[in-house]
Formats: structure tokens, C-alpha cells, sequence
């Protein structure tokens, strides 16, 4: 495989993550039963502002790129900031998904339980695809990297943490703004202990052949 081909294979693999995961991101805001721990932010901002969902997805993910360049200083790789134009991309992602499915109609319990449950799927297997292609990660996650590289303190430790901080502040901009708890129901929570095993069932069952196509190690 050329380093030509290899690059293209993982530009794509990498897209098509990037998409799924934005798909299981409108999924889980279509059955109203709660939105993810770290989309919970720009959902609630979207909701006060009325900037589209993936519009403050693109906002958001942007200033976690500028507190990964103030925490890391000039530790901070250069090529991370191509994380700014992935995070653009995002929004536009999950804007795109949401029109796609604007018009699914889930008129009970059972069938939102049903989606959500396919939400948190689309989720953890679009981030095993784009994980796979060993390019870069999105935002979020760079910036609990980063804080692991400035405190040498687990990762598993961090986002645990960092997560809990983006729902609060979310639940601190609704209820302080006058709107009380937006998006986050029983489907947050679930999303957050659901989703990190996801993750790792279909790094595990995926990872391998599509780091083989990709060419990644």
C-alpha cells in the first residue's frame, strides 16, 4: 500500500467515523430522553441561543482546542490545530444528521428507548471507525489528553471528570438562564455508563481489520 493510498484510506475511514458519530449525537437528541454527557453544552447552548445544535458543537469544540494550546503552551503540537477544522466539520455533521432524520417520528416510550439505545451504538462504533484511523481525536477528547499529559493522571480518571463538568455547566446555563434542566434526562445517564464499553466493544471487534485498511499501527 502507498503512503498515498494508506492516506486516503484513512481520510475516509476517518470522515465516515466522524459522520456516525454525529448521527448517533441527532439520534439521541430526536428521542428526547437525554442528550450525551458531551454534547450536553451546546444542546443546552442551542436551546438558549437558538444556534443550531451542530453551530454550537463547532463553538464549543473550538474553545476546548484554545484550552488545550493554553494548558500545554509550547508542548502543544501544531498539527493539533487541524482539530479546529475537524470541529467545523463536526457541527456541520451533526447538522446534516439532523435534517436527515427531522422528519422520524417516535411517538412513544419503547420506540425513544429503542433509538437511544441505537444512538449510544452509532456513537461508541463511529468513534472506534475514526479512532482507527489513528489521525486525530476530537477536541474533547484532545483536551482531556492534554491534561493528562500536563498531570500525568489517568485518562479514564480525567474524562470521568471532565464529562461531570460539561453536564454541570450545562445544568448551571439552563437553570440560571431561566429555562431549568434542558436535555438531560435518564438518557445522559445511561449514555454515560454505556458508552465508554461501547467504545471499547467495537474497538475490539472493528479496530483491527480497519487499522489493517487503513495501514495504521
Amino acid at each position: 500500500m502507498t503512503g498515498k493510498s494508506a492516506w486516503i484510506r484513512k481520510i475516509l475511514v476517518y470522515l465516515a467515523g466522524l459522520f456516525v458519530v454525529a448521527m448517533g449525537i441527532s439520534i439521541a437528541i430526536k428521542t428526547q430522553l437525554g442528550v450525551s454527557t458531551v454534547t450536553s453544552l451546546p444542546y443546552v447552548l442551542s436551546r438558549i441561543f437558538f444556534w443550531s445544535q451542530g453551530t454550537w458543537i463547532t463553538i464549543v469544540y473550538c474553545i476546548f482546542v484554545l484550552a488545550q494550546i493554553v494548558i500545554l503552551g509550547k508542548k502543544f503540537r501544531p498539527v493539533n490545530l487541524l482539530q479546529l477544522a475537524v470541529s467545523i466539520l463536526f457541527g456541520y455533521y451533526v447538522n446534516l444528521s439532523s435534517y436527515l432524520i427531522a422528519g422520524l417520528e417516535l411517538p412513544n416510550y419503547p420506540s425513544r428507548l429503542i433509538f437511544m439505545v441505537l444512538g449510544i451504538l452509532c456513537m461508541a462504533s463511529g468513534v472506534g471507525i475514526y479512532l482507527s484511523a489513528g489521525i486525530l481525536p476530537l477536541s474533547p477528547d484532545g483536551l482531556v489528553l492534554a491534561i493528562q499529559q500536563k498531570t500525568g493522571k489517568q485518562f479514564a480518571i480525567l474524562k470521568l471528570f471532565f464529562d461531570s463538568a460539561i453536564v454541570l455547566t450545562a445544568f448551571l446555563f439552563g437553570v440560571l438562564s431561566g429555562n431549568g434542566v434542558i436535555g438531560l434526562r435518564e438518557g445522559t445517564v445511561v449514555t454515560a455508563l454505556a458508552l465508554g464499553p461501547s467504545i471499547g466493544f467495537f474497538t475490539k471487534c472493528i479496530g483491527k481489520p480497519l487499522r489493517a485498511f487503513c495501514g495504521t499501527k
